[in-house]
Formats: structure tokens, sequence, C-alpha cells
């Protein structure tokens, strides 16, 4: 079992993409033939790498390999955790309940480029997807 180093809650798992592979991406594919459309994100690091902001774990594995359709949600204050100190970058991590801010933060980094439409699209795609398949449209 791949576990945190030391124990610790919100830890760093140390181990190799081949050990995530065979341990935790069996349990992913099982979840997502049966129709599971979201994931959400914790507060642990692997190898050093928080979670919360593992382009390559979220959006290479998850969404590319694994193909999640639907999205992936981060744990409670987790935009606020991708900056140190905690809070302290809103426009690289935005706030959710202080949505305005939000709001405005996401609306300049789309218009500025940082953030792609593309990005902005494919999260829309997933978040209506899910929202279909409920029975909500």
């Amino acid at each position: 079992m791949v576990v945190p180093d030391k124990g610790l809650k919100e830890g760093n798992t140390i181990a190799s993409y081949e050990d995530l592979e065979k341990i935790h991406i069996p349990p992913y594919l099982k979840c997502l033939a049966q129709g599971v459309p979201t994931v959400m994100a914790s507060y642990f690091s692997w190898n050093g790498s928080n979670l919360l902001s593992n382009y390559f774990l979220l959006t290479e594995v998850l969404k590319g390999k694994l193909d999640l359709k639907g999205f992936i949600i981060l744990d409670w204050e987790g935009l606020d955790r991708l900056s140190e100190p905690w809070e302290s970058n809103y426009p690289n991590c935005g706030q959710c309940w202080n949505y305005e801010h939000f709001v405005q933060d996401m609306t300049d980094l789309v218009e500025s480029g940082e953030i792609p439409m593309a990005r902005v699209n494919d999260a829309v795609e997933g978040i209506h997807g899910v929202k279909f398949v409920a029975g909500l449209f």
C-alpha cells in the first residue's frame, strides 16, 4: 500500500508512478466504468507535488488516460492552499467562498490569456455533462 510519508494527515506520499498505477488506478477505472462522474483532489502531495494542482495526475492521467468525462473538485479550501501562506495569491488560487473576487480574478486571467479559453470550455463541458446525466437539463 502507498501511504503518506510518516503517516501524516495531508502528508507526502513517496512512491513511483508505477506503484501508484498498480495500486490506485484500478479502483478509479472500476468507478469510472460504473459511471462515477466526479473525483475530488485532496490535500496530500505526491513526491513533493501538491495533488490539488498536479497537472500530470489530474489532467494527463485522470482526464486523459482514464478518460474522466465529468469534473474534478478540490477538497474544502483547496484553492486557498495553493499559495504560501494560504490565501496569499488570489489571482493564482481564487477563493471560492468569495465568489465576486473569484469571478473577477478568473475573468482577468482568461482575458489576459493566462488561462486559455479551451480550459474554460473543458471545465464547462465536464460540468454540463454531469448535469445532463443527472437529468438537470
